[in-house]
């Protein structure tokens, strides 16, 4: 069992993943998580698999139990937005669910359906098909423009001064590494 519980994953703008895995998701569970929420995410542009099993949108696997997905927005995913695998007693409400063509809107691999109770989900065949909404949900995901600036901003100082991230990484170090001695924390 996993010690994971009472979590939010909320508001964050996931997209081109899964590009070389598969068997996965633009958010992926394992486990037992009560209490745990995935809300308003925006996640997008996930292929059907790059090897043998498919990728979704949200793939809640192995054991995922006693959560709740709501108010997210999943489009333009090659198969199902979401799928179950052995899964159960989760909670699905007013999702906005863009289904590719011949792709059900919720798979369930080993899972029995009348353990996800679901409510006020929309289907359509693109985002925009669910108009304002999916606007909101769009806006409220990932940082502001003003956040993304300051980020930008910040980098551009950085790299100015020769002080970026990635300074160096393509240049091996000549400089033996320096080990210090340190005290544990303590408890």
């Amino acid at each position: 069992p996993t010690p994971c519980g009472e979590l939010t994953v909320e508001g964050n703008h996931i997209h081109h993943v899964m590009q070389l895995l598969s068997d996965g998701g633009g958010i992926y569970t394992l486990g037992r998580q009560p209490g745990t929420v995935l809300r308003g995410n925006c996640i997008h542009h996930v292929p059907p698999n790059a090897g043998r099993a498919e990728s979704n949108g949200m793939f809640l696997d192995e054991g995922t139990d006693a959560m709740q997905i709501e108010g997210n927005l999943i489009h333009d995913v090659a198969c199902s937005p979401l799928r179950f695998h052995r899964a159960q007693r989760v909670i699905v409400n007013n999702n906005l669910l863009v289904v590719a063509q011949n792709k059900p809107p919720v798979a369930y691999n080993a899972t029995n359906a009348a353990t996800i109770a679901q409510s006020g989900n929309l289907i359509g065949a693109s985002a925009a098909d669910f108009g304002d909404a999916a606007t909101e949900i769009r806006r409220k995901c990932g940082p502001s423009a003003e956040v993304l600036a300051a980020w930008l901003a910040e980098s551009d100082a950085a790299e100015e001064a020769g002080n970026s991230s990635d300074a160096g990484l393509d240049e091996p170090s000549t400089e033996a590494p320096v080990v210090e001695d340190a005290e544990p924390p303590a408890p």
